[in-house]
């Protein structure tokens, strides 16, 4: 994945110095939605860490943020590793 296609796709800060990108956006309103936070809390005061019950499927915005982008440039400095390989990874 090029870096532009990141900055497209995965997340940017736009020039209002707000959080952009069609994943981020997408996830947004979920991370925002009361339904939702309840059920997330719930998950977390049921489940043990690490159980498949815990989980948000979609990742969270704050991980987002920090762990893909750091993610990404870990492996684009592997150069053996193609952008095509990247762009699967995040896919799955």
């Amino acid at each position: 994945m090029s870096r532009i296609t990141y900055i497209t796709e995965i997340h940017h800060i736009d020039g209002d110095g707000k959080d952009a990108g069609v994943l981020y956006r997408e996830m947004q309103p979920k991370e925002m939605d009361t339904d939702e936070i309840v059920n997330r809390e719930r998950k977390e005061l049921f489940y043990k860490a690490g159980s498949s019950y815990a989980v948000e499927t979609g990742g969270r915005l704050k991980d987002i943020k920090i762990f893909i982008s750091s993610f990404i440039n870990t492996i684009l400095k592997d150069s053996s590793i193609k952008p095509l390989i990247i762009y699967l990874l995040l896919l799955t």
